[in-house]
């Protein structure tokens, strides 16, 4: 799911790798606290 082209692929800091686990579903994946404190920390403008 990272490679977007033959040239082209999400660099793995940037990806959120669930494994494999009981307690994420596709269908649930911004229900998780770990998606949003993913998403809020790729968005920081500041380093911290």
């Amino acid at each position: 799911m990272v490679d977007l082209c033959d040239d082209l692929s999400i660099p793995a800091e940037q990806v959120l790798d669930f494994c494999t686990n009981d307690c994420v579903h596709h269908t649930d994946y911004f229900a998780q606290a770990w998606t949003l404190d993913f998403i809020r920390e790729s968005l920081r403008t500041t380093p911290r």
